[in-house]
C-alpha cells in the first residue's frame, strides 16, 4: 500500500513531467519544423525514448516503479495544461530569443565578410 503522500507526489510529478514533455517536444517541433518527415522521425523516436526512460527513472525513485492507472492520466493532464495555458507564451519568448540570436550571428557573419572585403579591397 502506497501512502497518500507518495500518491500526491506521483500525481504532481506526472503533471509536471507532462508539461515538461510537451515543452521539450514543442521546442523540438519548432527547431525541426522545416525538416522532412523521414529525416525527422528517427530523432523524434530517440527523443520519445529518452523522455520515457527519464520518466520511468523518476517513477522508480518516487513511486518505487509502480505504475498506477492515474499516472498516465495525469501526464495527459500536464500535456493539456501546457498546451492550453503556457505554450503560446513560451513559444513567443522562444521566437524572440531565436530572433536575437539569429541577428547576432548574422551580424557577426556580415562583419567578418566586411573585414575580408576590406582586406581584398586594400590589396
Amino acid at each position: 500500500m502506497i501512502s497518500l503522500e507518495r500518491q500526491f507526489q506521483s500525481i504532481v510529478l506526472s503533471i509536471a513531467f507532462g508539461m515538461f514533455f510537451m515543452f521539450v517536444y514543442s521546442l523540438f517541433d519548432r527547431l525541426f519544423k522545416s525538416v522532412k518527415f523521414y529525416f525527422r522521425l528517427p530523432f523524434e523516436l530517440i527523443l520519445f525514448l529518452c523522455l520515457t526512460y527519464l520518466f520511468f527513472i523518476l517513477n522508480v525513485y518516487v513511486n518505487e516503479g509502480i505504475l498506477h492507472i492515474y499516472i498516465p492520466l495525469f501526464i495527459f493532464v500536464g500535456f493539456f495544461l501546457y498546451l492550453k495555458f503556457y505554450s503560446k507564451y513560451i513559444m513567443k519568448w522562444f521566437e524572440k530569443v531565436l530572433k536575437i540570436k539569429k541577428k547576432k550571428v548574422v551580424d557577426k557573419i556580415k562583419l567578418e565578410f566586411k573585414k575580408i572585403y576590406d582586406i581584398i579591397k586594400l590589396k
